[in-house]
């Protein structure tokens, strides 16, 4: 918020992650949800007073916003912008923005391999800024088919994602991280890659949710356990 005077209040932008999104999307524990709140904001109601328009102080505003969410964590910061306002597409742009296509959805690439969409309407633009050196976009496989252009690097891997990773000669991969290292055999590594890559649907994702929460599992992950194999958890963990 800016103020013009210590009663009067010049602009003002608010900022706060999209929760009304985020807990609407399908297959995510709340362990997941509460992660991609921790990494995804978004800049709305941003207004300036008529008397000081023309100033640049919505631009500023809008960038000191970014500035203060990049240093509580943040990754991108998302925004909207309705069809009746489309002339304030290049405001938002030399703000530091990317406008997307009216009506076209937006998509996050998870680190655990779900391609998350927020959905728009014809009415409205999505915008979206980096705040981080890895956010990038790339083109992925839509969870409908085909392929999009996707935000990728939004979202840190888990607290548990290895440090690094040492491929060898025989197929094996040692992953060291927290001070901790095992060598995974060349099987069983292309056991988990072909679990990794395999296609599920939401459908699949929400039959799987309960078994997930049982043990302990990501949603998407179960999901993909449950295809690949084409067994229950508990029939594969004997449990």
């Amino acid at each position: 918020m800016a103020e013009a005077t210590r009663c009067d209040v010049a602009g003002v932008v608010v900022t706060c992650p999209p929760l009304s999104w985020i807990s609407t999307i399908p297959g995510l524990s709340d362990d997941h949800r509460r992660r991609l709140a921790q990494r995804v904001v978004e800049a709305s109601a941003v207004a300036v007073s008529e008397e000081f328009r023309g100033r640049r102080l919505g631009r500023h505003l809008l960038q000191r916003a970014a500035r203060e969410a990049r240093e509580q964590g943040y990754r991108v910061v998302l925004g909207t912008l309705l069809k009746e306002n489309e002339e304030l597409v290049g405001y938002y742009a030399d703000a530091g923005f990317v406008a997307l296509p009216p009506g076209e959805p937006l998509y996050l690439v998870d680190p655990l391999g779900m391609v998350l969409c927020r959905p728009s309407s014809a009415r409205v633009r999505q915008l979206w800024m980096p705040l981080h050196p890895q956010v990038a976009v790339q083109r992925v496989a839509a969870p409908s088919g085909g392929s999009v252009q996707a935000i990728a690097g939004a979202l840190a891997p888990p607290e548990h994602a290895p440090e690094r990773v040492i491929h060898h000669a025989d197929g094996s991969a040692t992953f060291e991280g927290g001070g901790q290292r095992m060598t995974v055999p060349a099987p069983a590594l292309r056991l988990l890659e072909s679990v990794r890559g395999q296609q599920v649907t939401d459908a699949e994702v929400r039959a799987a949710a309960a078994e997930a929460i049982r043990y302990g599992f990501e949603p998407l992950i179960a999901a993909q356990l449950r295809k690949s194999s084409g067994m229950t958890l508990g029939a594969l963990f004997g449990r």
